[in-house]
């Protein structure tokens, strides 16, 4: 059983974001109204798990927290979701809103039938090993490992389809960055893939399965090939010859071993293409009639009330661009509204 906070102001907003162990979590600069202690005040539960949202019929009344302490309901007027495109719609799946038969298959009652964990989006990245020389090599792990990114038009319906970026350091994680090792990437900015979050556990320790299934649509795979053998070109210009140590291909031996014929270089960058870090649409906005919506224009969930979704999930498709600006745009514009 959990037990009922008193609440301390009029309306209280619980809004649920970082649900990684050992995180506080973090709103950026503002914070949902009601979310405070007091006026002028905010407060934060950092080492607790939102497990699912509470309910009274259809209506959400606060949130089931694993903490240090165990277990405890938060009850609010207003629940926002804020867990990102992985664990907003995981939370959801675990409250019973989501697609009934994987719910039932857990045996998840289903509160609301949903296409929540649908339609994930994100940027594939192919990267070009670049061994820098000692005069080209950043000299600490902390310096940006990024400086220049051009977008340009690869085919896309919209054009601005793609993205080049130079790297100083071969990582899009820096907990592995290497200071040695350069890199030139390409990813498609305008994605046509789909994947998907799925439970395999009702139990909220247990993460979820995320299948990104990038370059699952030809669209997608035929542009990174052709983004892909740009990067060799420029890889092999003679002004970067002058800041790299070797060649490209002693530095990229099975990607050049690919190059030349197209079903191998397809197969390449299967094996071989992450992701920017830019997952979105697992809880997509939309008409309340279209069978792909889960929020509606304000982020309400659908046939439920006092629940939002206040993140990247909601974008209908990913942006061509990060999705960092959009994301704060999102929550800044929600937190107007809900003042």
């Amino acid at each position: 059983m959990g037990r009922r906070r008193e609440r301390t102001r009029s309306h209280r907003c619980v809004a649920v974001s970082d649900q990684l162990p050992g995180r506080s979590p973090d709103l950026g600069q503002r914070r949902l109204p009601g979310t405070g202690a007091g006026a002028g005040e905010s407060d934060g539960s950092g080492d607790a798990l939102v497990d699912r949202v509470a309910f009274s019929g259809d209506r959400a009344v606060g949130v089931h927290v694993v903490g240090t302490g165990g277990r405890s309901i938060e009850y609010a007027d207003e629940i926002a979701l804020c867990a990102g495109a992985i664990h907003s719609p995981t939370i959801l799946l675990r409250s019973g809103v989501g697609p009934a038969a994987q719910l039932n298959a857990l045996g998840i009652d289903v509160r609301a039938e949903l296409p929540v964990g649908q339609g994930l989006q994100d940027h594939p990245i192919a990267l070009v090993t670049l061994a820098l020389t000692d005069d080209a090599t950043v000299r600490t792990p902390d310096a940006r490992h990024t400086n220049v990114c051009v977008r340009y038009t690869g085919g896309g319906a919209d054009g601005n389809d793609m993205l080049l970026t130079s790297l100083n350091q071969n990582v899009l994680s820096m907990a592995g960055a290497d200071a040695g090792s350069g890199a030139f990437g390409v990813w498609v900015n305008q994605t046509y893939s789909r994947g998907a979050v799925t439970l395999s556990s009702a139990d909220p320790t247990t993460q979820p399965d995320v299948a990104e299934r990038m370059l699952s649509d030809d669209r997608d795979l035929s542009r990174l090939r052709d983004g892909v053998r740009t990067l060799i070109e420029l890889a092999e210009h003679a002004d970067t010859a002058a800041i790299t140590a070797k060649p490209p291909a002693q530095s990229n031996e099975a990607l050049f071993a690919a190059l030349d014929d197209d079903a191998a270089l397809d197969a390449h960058l299967l094996a071989t293409a992450g992701d920017a870090q830019h997952g979105t649409s697992t809880c997509r906005m939309g008409a309340p009639g279209d069978p792909d919506t889960v929020v509606d224009p304000s982020c309400r969930v659908l046939g439920l009330d006092n629940l939002r979704v206040i993140d990247a999930s909601i974008f209908p498709a990913v942006p061509r661009a990060n999705t960092n600006l959009t994301a704060i745009m999102a929550g800044e514009l929600m937190a107007d509204r809900l003042d």
